[in-house]
């Protein structure tokens, strides 16, 4: 189905709407309309309506606990929350106007304050779907693409379970980074992209960013950035041993499941290994190291 201006006017409030750029290779399309500015967001192909309802269900249930940090849904001259697009479903919410987060350590410092609220909340009604143990399958089969092949086997092999019962959860993002933190001109920040989230053990959040952002792929620790970020959350929450004992597993398992999406596989192997061999190195930054 072609994204049309009149498509988008008979499906939501807007009036003059102008369809603009498309986001990268995502789903996801600029809007400006007489009422403002607006992303509009195709679902993926194989997409649930469960996946639909989480993303854009999410505003109303972080403004009911006090937070406003996600971007606000455009109902549809429905009163829906979402549109039929074709085979699909689309959404509509608005383009936070404002600027990144800069990848500093003062960034990172006011990145760790919303993932240590978010992980307070523990009522949240749909499980995150980046469940470790349900992609270990599909990251063993996409193993033969690799000419470290038995390599990438055995370190998934390797990863204990990482959702072993009685671990603290909480509302996970589990993408993190200054790319998806958007400040307004009023200086609240607010978090994008919010497909994945959901209710899941929080040590995966806090796992996510040791080796995939925080080590480069020219294999630069930016020891600063993950010091102030750790610092941050671990001002609001206190890792449990267990936890602490998971954050260079989780860290290592997100690092084996980005290695597909990009180009740069090879570079990303390499910083794994690199990771491997400064582990405490790495682990050094978490306070009480």
């Amino acid at each position: 189905m072609d994204i049309t201006a009149d498509w988008i006017e008979r499906s939501w409030p807007l009036t003059a709407v102008r369809v603009g750029e498309r986001f990268g290779e995502s789903n996801a399309f600029a809007v400006n309309a007489h009422e403002g500015d607006f992303v509009l967001k195709i679902a993926g192909e194989w997409s649930a309506r469960s996946d639909v309802d989480r993303a854009t269900g999410i505003p109303a249930y972080l403004r009911a606990h006090g937070l406003a940090c996600a971007p606000s849904i455009v109902h549809a001259r429905t009163g829906a929350e979402c549109c039929a697009c074709g085979q699909r479903l689309a959404y509509l919410m608005e383009r936070v106007p404002g600027a990144t987060l800069p990848a500093t350590p003062a960034g990172y410092r006011r990145l760790g304050e919303p993932a240590a609220a978010l992980h307070a909340l523990t009522d949240y009604p749909g499980a995150c779907p980046l469940s470790a143990e349900a992609l270990r399958p599909d990251m063993l089969a996409a193993a033969a693409r690799y000419p470290f092949v038995d390599e990438y086997r055995a370190l998934i092999e390797s990863l204990p379970p990482l959702e072993p019962d009685g671990l603290p959860i909480g509302l996970i993002h589990p993408d993190l980074h200054p790319d998806h933190a958007i400040v307004r001109p009023d200086g609240t920040l607010v978090l994008v992209d919010w497909d994945e989230c959901g209710t899941g053990p929080r040590v995966l959040d806090v796992g996510q960013p040791l080796i995939s952002t925080f080590l480069t792929e020219d294999l630069t620790f930016q020891r600063g950035e993950a010091e102030a970020f750790y610092s941050a959350y671990s001002s609001h929450i206190t890792l449990t041993p267990e936890e602490r004992a998971l954050i260079f597993p989780a860290a290592l398992f997100y690092a084996l499941w980005y290695l597909p999406f990009g180009p740069s596989a090879p570079a990303r192997w390499r910083r794994i290994q690199d990771a491997l061999r400064r582990r405490d190195e790495l682990l050094a930054v978490l306070p009480g190291a």
